[in-house]
């Protein structure tokens, strides 16, 4: 489990982000790959608007590719 307000370095958070646009993991299952809890998965998702759940839980669709790059470009 991860630790409340700790920072995650760039190249983890590129690491999620790679993970969420490229494979079919769930958060938990990225979560637990990452040492960190759900939540910041979660955060980092948002942020970088990679999965769009619209409102479901169990499916997910991808953000424009060409908005992931231009978020990667700036993380």
């Amino acid at each position: 489990m991860g630790v409340s307000g700790r920072s995650f370095p760039d190249e983890t958070v590129r690491r999620v982000i790679e993970l969420l646009s490229s494979t079919d993991m769930t958060i938990e299952e990225i979560a637990k790959r990452m040492s960190c809890c759900r939540n910041t998965i979660l955060g980092i998702n948002r942020k970088f608007r990679i999965r769009d759940y619209g409102g479901r839980r169990s499916s997910w669709r991808l953000a424009s590719m060409r908005a992931i790059g231009e978020k990667k470009k700036s993380a």
